[in-house]
């Protein structure tokens, strides 16, 4: 019985793990329906039932990212399929997913994509021309 003790159950072991796929659904739903609003790790956190704290280290074990460098990715991943239509303004597309500082949208896009947000429409014009 003494032995059980230092025997982690099942239970304590999965909390140190990340978490499960559908709360990282769940998660990544809550974040692309709110892109626009600012959205808080205690907000995440409360929409999956854990503790602020215990759910930012659990999501970074699972996605190798932190919540708001999460959503931030989510974000500028927006931009590029938005962009490449042609039919988008960059400042208009980038408020939409809540970078209401253009120069913060480009920094992101860059370190992310390695090119701006205007290359991508001037991408997406020239071939639009070709066709």
């Amino acid at each position: 019985a003494l032995a059980q003790c230092f025997v982690p159950n099942e239970s304590s072991s999965k909390s140190r793990l990340g978490l499960s796929l559908e709360i990282v659904d769940q998660v990544t739903k809550y974040i692309d329906a709110h892109l626009g609003d600012t959205i808080l790790a205690s907000d995440l956190a409360k929409e999956v039932g854990l503790s602020p704290d215990h759910f930012a280290r659990r999501f970074k074990i699972t996605t190798g990212m932190g919540p708001k460098q999460f959503a931030l990715r989510r974000r500028v991943d927006t931009v590029p399929a938005m962009l490449s239509t042609g039919n988008f303004n960059v400042t208009e597309e980038a408020r939409k997913v809540g970078f209401h500082d253009l120069s913060h949208l480009h920094r992101c896009f860059r370190n992310f994509f390695g090119c701006s947000p205007k290359e991508v429409l001037k991408t997406a014009l020239a071939a639009e021309t070709y066709q």
